[in-house]
């Protein structure tokens, strides 16, 4: 396999780079880090491990002090988030005092709103935090996935998320960094807040690190006051929970800019743009309710969550939006009514081959051919590759009439995930175009350290007879990366001399960059040469 020279090899921070602009929404199937090759070691080393009680299965999600990792409880069997500090971070004493802060803050909360946290610990020298696991996806990526949602959804989650605040609040915590990326979301509609790491008591105990004079929190729904870096509470908040939601009905946060001076210097001075500029649906009465939550000053805004509340039920009596909606919720049981089963009664009868013969078999052989389409279109929608996605579905993508047609979509979307998968689940068989998106696939599913799907993108090209050479290439290079990450450096080697040698300019580059400096990690330090040895031993003699 041809070395590639340094200007070949990409640095930590050229792939996945997040945007210059503050306002750039990162989807889950964008970068998450900005260290592969150590954020790929990492991952391999805590594959299966066990922190105490709970086994990590795969990694989630992650931010700039720790990662997320589902992962099971062994003793209670059952499914729980894992948040793992970082090592670079994990020598920082305020570092951790902050990270076992987050799970302080929340340990003292119940409340449904608000993810609850079961346990905290170390093991071989790994800190870690367990938490409930809440499937779905937070609001940032929502809002990319879906855009804004109706009017009276938005008002729903608005109210869940107060109430988690006014349970703060009553215990004397201060969020601090109340924006999309910490607010996820359930299959069934249920808002969660986490992420108390910047938390603060306002009353009592020893929970405040971050005095006056020190700013933190996100820029883009950051309240004046903590920009400034005075002193914040629960108002505080109350403006990021307004800068959120206004974000959720106009999708876009109220502030924009290039830099995150530039987004601050905003919070601090510019009147927030109404929201019916943006969203005309919007009642005059809740878009002077978000534009009070976003006053300038404190006292301007509600003085607590729980008044908040009191507004947004006042505005259900006046009827000011709908208070009630249908969220789509599996169910095991469904009601039915008598006019339905009198309906059954009826095509029961057409069924029945003695009393309609001919009837009888145009319907059957109807619902036969539909059946058997149905079970086909499932099998695709209903793949792995499908659940992998955040969201599970490909609202942004257009379906083409044609898999060429969707081939050359994906590659003039540039970035976007989603258009390749597209390829994949929008066609059956197992076409040419197909391996091309799976090379495309493979070492982006490594940039998002997702490497079970990676290796399994890999195994579905190596194992087709109609694979083009370059995806063939792409596949052989990721198998052997993801064996070099396992510390099977023999079996690797063996795939590099036997399959990539002679195809070295046809590896895509970041691919080959990855495995090369893997290689290398895993060998360690070659041995000293007997020469150098010698000399080592003459020189001590000297």
């Amino acid at each position: 396999m041809t070395d590639r020279s340094a200007e070949n090899t990409p640095s930590d921070a050229d792939i996945g780079g997040s945007s210059s602009s503050p306002t750039h929404a990162v989807s889950q199937s964008q970068i998450i880090g900005q260290a592969p090759v150590s954020g790929f070691l990492r991952v391999a080393d805590l594959q299966d491990k066990m922190l105490g009680e709970f086994r990590l299965l795969r990694r989630v999600g992650g931010g700039g002090m720790a990662e997320v990792w589902l992962a099971e409880q062994t003793s209670l069997k059952r499914q729980v988030a894992v948040k793992v500090m970082k090592p670079a971070v994990q020598a920082d004493e305020t570092c951790r005092k902050r990270f076992e802060q987050e799970a302080f803050a929340t340990a003292g909360l119940n409340h449904p709103s608000i993810a609850q946290v079961y346990a905290i610990g170390e093991a071989d020298g790994v800190r870690y935090i367990a938490q409930e696991y809440v499937a779905g996806m937070n609001m940032r990526d929502y809002i990319l996935k879906k855009g804004p949602p109706p009017v009276h959804i938005a008002v729903h989650l608005m109210k869940q998320v107060a109430a988690a605040l006014q349970a703060a609040a009553e215990k004397g915590i201060v969020h601090r960094d109340i924006k999309p990326e910490n607010i996820l979301l359930t299959r069934k509609g249920v808002a969660k807040v986490v992420d108390f790491g910047l938390a603060q008591l306002t009353q009592g105990g020893d929970l405040r690190l971050t005095q006056a004079g020190m700013t933190m929190g996100t820029p883009l729904y950051m309240s004046p006051e903590q920009v400034q870096g005075l002193k914040v509470d629960q108002r505080s908040d109350l403006y990021s929970l307004g800068a959120t939601f206004y974000h959720l009905l106009a999708g876009r946060p109220p502030f924009r800019g290039d830099t995150a001076l530039a987004v601050a210097y905003h919070q601090v001075h510019t009147p927030p743009p109404s929201l019916t500029d943006s969203r005309p649906d919007v009642s005059t009465a809740l878009s002077r309710l978000i534009q009070r939550l976003l006053a300038k000053q404190p006292d301007d805004r509600f003085p607590s969550a729980q008044a908040l509340l009191q507004e947004l039920r006042e505005l259900d009596k006046r009827g000011e939006h709908e208070s009630d909606f249908a969220i789509p919720i599996e169910s095991a049981t469904e009601k039915t009514d008598q006019p339905t089963v009198s309906r059954w009664i009826e095509w029961r009868g057409w069924l029945s081959p003695v009393a309609h013969p001919w009837g009888a078999f145009v319907i059957w052989g109807l619902l036969l051919v539909t059946a058997f389409a149905a079970v086909g279109r499932r099998s695709v929608r209903g793949s792995s590759a499908m659940a992998n996605l955040p969201g599970g579905k490909l609202a942004r993508v257009e379906r083409q009439p044609t898999i060429a047609r969707q081939l050359d979509l994906a590659r003039n979307a540039g970035t976007d995930d989603d258009a390749w998968w597209a390829v994949l689940l929008f066609f059956e068989g197992n076409d040419p175009e197909k391996h091309l998106a799976r090379q495309e696939l493979i070492p982006r599913l490594f940039q998002q350290q997702r490497l079970a799907e990676a290796e399994r993108l890999c195994g579905e090209v190596l194992e087709a007879n109609n694979a083009p050479e370059s995806a063939v290439v792409t596949a052989w290079a990721g198998r052997a990366l993801n064996l070099t990450l396992q510390g099977r450096i023999a079996d690797a080697e063996r795939i590099e001399e036997q399959h990539l040698r002679a195809h070295g300019e046809e590896i895509q580059r970041h691919l080959g960059a990855w495995l090369d400096e893997s290689l290398r990690r895993r060998r360690g330090p070659p041995p000293p040469s007997r020469g150098s040895d010698a000399l080592d031993r003459n020189r001590r003699r000297l």
